[in-house]
C-alpha cells in the first residue's frame, strides 16, 4: 500500500470530480492508495481522541462514497444537487472531525465524529474511521438520517 502525501484538500476535490465521471463499478488505478487528508493539530477539544494524528482515505473508500452518495441523492435531487452535497460532505469532513459535536467509539477500531450543520440549513454529517498503526483512515462519510415520525 503507497501514501500519496497532499495534506490538503485540492486532491481529494480532484478526485472525487473525477470518480463522479466514471460508470458505478469502473476499476480504478491505485485504488489502496492513500491519500493523506489532513492532521488533526489544533480543536477545540483540548483532550481530542486522535490529536497529533494524520487522516488519509484510500482512492477505493473515496471512489465508493462518491458513487454510493451520488446512488443515494439522485433518488431525490437533481444531479447539480446532489455534487453540491457530495462536496459539502467532503469540504466539512475536517471540521467535522477536529471540532466534532460527539465521539463515539465503538471497539476494536471504529470511531465515529458527528458535527450538526443546523445552523447553516445542513444535516448532521458522521464520518466514519479506523485506527491503523499510527493514523486513522476515512472508512465512510455521510449525512444523518432524519426519521420521519408517525403521526
Amino acid at each position: 500500500m503507497t501514501i500519496m502525501s497532499s495534506d490538503n484538500l485540492d486532491t481529494i476535490l480532484k478526485l472525487v470530480n473525477h470518480f463522479i465521471t466514471l460508470q458505478k463499478g469502473t476499476l480504478i488505478k491505485n485504488h489502496r492508495e492513500l491519500v493523506e487528508f489532513f492532521n488533526i493539530i489544533k480543536s477545540k477539544h483540548e483532550k481530542h481522541p486522535h490529536k497529533n494524528k494524520k487522516v488519509y482515505i484510500s482512492r477505493k473508500s473515496l471512489k465508493h462514497f462518491t458513487e454510493r452518495r451520488m446512488e443515494d441523492f439522485i433518488k431525490n435531487h437533481t444531479k447539480k444537487e446532489s455534487i453540491e452535497s457530495i462536496l459539502f460532505l467532503i469540504n466539512n469532513t475536517k471540521e467535522t472531525i477536529i471540532n466534532f459535536d460527539s465521539y463515539e467509539y465503538k471497539p476494536p477500531i471504529s470511531h465515529f465524529y458527528k458535527k450538526d450543520y443546523s445552523n447553516i440549513g445542513e444535516p448532521t454529517i458522521i464520518v466514519l474511521l479506523e485506527e491503523n498503526e499510527k493514523n486513522l483512515e476515512i472508512k465512510s462519510i455521510y449525512f444523518n438520517k432524519v426519521r420521519k415520525r408517525d403521526k
